[in-house]
């Protein structure tokens, strides 16, 4: 059986720190899901909004 350990937290809430400091002094590894996904701030990079008036 493998042991894991699920860190959530909001943005900046410090999980990515706390899952990067505890790969440092346990077995584990990091896998953030910003790495995967993408943060909130890059979802519309390179994508231009359309603005519409009513």
């Amino acid at each position: 059986m493998k042991n894991k350990i699920h860190i959530l937290g909001a943005s900046g809430s410090g999980a990515t720190t706390l899952g990067n400091d505890l790969s440092l002094i346990l077995p584990h590894i990091t896998l953030d899901g910003d790495d995967f996904f993408g943060s909130r701030n890059s979802l519309n990079n390179g994508i231009q909004k359309k603005e519409f008036s009513c």
